[in-house]
């Protein structure tokens, strides 16, 4: 499996969750099993100034990896597989809070539901654009948004075409189902993570 995100935005006057200038070092996780590793770098053009990425390979041979990498030399958020290997990957924005957390679940859960403050997404559109440039198989993306722990939803998309350079996602905030509470408030964003491959 493997995935760029070129930019991830909202529609309209675009706010800019992450344009990928940035760079963080390359993650391999070669030893199955629900155990992962976190990152965190700071920089532009990163919505809140911090972004964390997290790779875990929770099943698979001990000669296969799995392996998590955001490269600013294609501008890019990228997530492999190699052939067996079971690898979930998360990205997050929610302000400077590192993620934590070795198991998918306990990672998923480390959010800081209100890093963000309370971000107007409103302002800018009715939904994001997620550019994918690469993918060789299919593969889900799962977004989730929080106004707060008690308010937040969640939307799947399910990338089902082979290879699409540079095709373009538009997920309408209205396909997001509410989760906790009485869901997002998009006039209040928190947080926003995407996993992958989960």
């Amino acid at each position: 499996l493997g995935v760029a995100a070129a930019t991830l935005a909202v529609s309209a006057q675009a706010l800019v969750i992450d344009n990928f200038t940035t760079p963080q070092a390359l993650m391999t996780d070669d030893t199955p099993g629900d155990s992962g590793m976190w990152s965190q770098v700071s920089g532009t053009g990163i919505l809140g100034g911090y972004r964390d990425i997290f790779i875990s390979n929770i099943d698979g041979g001990p000669i296969r990896n799995t392996r998590g990498e955001v490269n600013a030399a294609t501008n890019s958020f990228i997530f492999s597989n190699d052939v067996g290997a079971e690898g979930v990957g998360i990205i997050r924005w929610d302000g400077g809070l590192a993620g934590s957390g070795s198991t998918v679940a306990a990672a998923r859960a480390s959010i800081d539901p209100t890093g963000l403050g309370n971000v107007n997404f409103l302002d800018h559109g009715l939904g994001f654009l997620v550019t994918v440039r690469e993918a060789d198989q299919p593969f889900p993306i799962i977004l989730e948004a929080f106004t707060d722990g008690l308010n937040w939803s969640r939307y799947t998309a399910n990338v089902s075409l082979i290879t699409f350079p540079g095709t373009s996602l538009f997920i309408p905030f209205g396909l997001f189902t509410t989760v906790a509470g009485t869901g997002v408030n998009w006039a209040n964003v928190g947080a926003l993570q995407a996993i992958f491959n989960e």
